[in-house]
């Protein structure tokens, strides 16, 4: 497991990075590869089949990392906004 801009991040057997944030529509587990590329799905840290995919770099439009790092904060960035979304409006 690694700290990397306050989250902390464990890695999958097969090399993928993830960690959780809670968000108003329920939890969002985010994946990060070391080439940079990134993904959020809805659901708990080791994926399971039927977790609805969210967003990510393989989406047109969607930005890619040039490494694990970039990925993380490109994930985390992204999973923010959808938090940001999902919060009620009063």
């Amino acid at each position: 497991m690694i700290e990397y801009e306050g989250m902390n991040w464990a890695i999958t057997p097969t090399g993928r990075w993830v960690t959780t944030i809670e968000a108003h529509g329920g939890r969002l587990a985010i994946h990060a590869w070391p080439e940079g590329t990134w993904a959020q799905t809805r659901g708990q840290v080791t994926p399971k089949a039927g977790d609805p995919f969210v967003t990510g770099s393989r989406e047109e439009g969607q930005p890619t990392g040039k490494d694990l790092h970039d990925a993380m904060a490109l994930a985390r960035a992204a999973a923010e906004a959808v938090s940001a979304a999902e919060r009620p409006r009063t």
